[in-house]
């Protein structure tokens, strides 16, 4: 772990890895005045734009439900691939099948 120091007060911050969080945050709890000074970009981190909230994260680990559209697109999807490619039906049921769908939508759930 990193240390650096506050210019402004002298205190000695820890920087993971180089980030700078901590240091946007010292600056925005201790140091209004100048954390108000820097660019917008500055003071907003790309992760932190880009962090889901906790709403989004559940809404991404819940299965679709089966009168939902992306639900019954995909369903589609699979029996089309199955018809137009003349695969066994029984594929669906194969490990590998269910884990290649999981890959690209975890939130769908093959039918019974």
């Amino acid at each position: 772990m990193s240390e650096v120091v506050c210019r402004i007060c002298g205190q000695v911050i820890h920087a993971k890895d180089a980030q700078t969080t901590n240091l946007h945050d010292r600056l925005r709890v201790h140091h209004p005045a100048e954390y108000s000074s820097l660019p917008e970009s500055s003071r907003t981190t790309e992760l932190r734009r880009n962090q889901p909230t906790s709403s989004e994260v559940f809404a991404k680990i819940t299965k679709y439900k089966r009168d939902s559209e992306r639900w019954k697109q995909c369903t589609d999807t699979v029996t089309r691939y199955l018809a137009k490619e003349v695969v066994s039906f029984n594929t669906v049921e194969k490990s590998a099948f269910k884990a290649m769908l999981q890959t690209f939508d975890k939130q769908y759930e093959l039918p019974g």
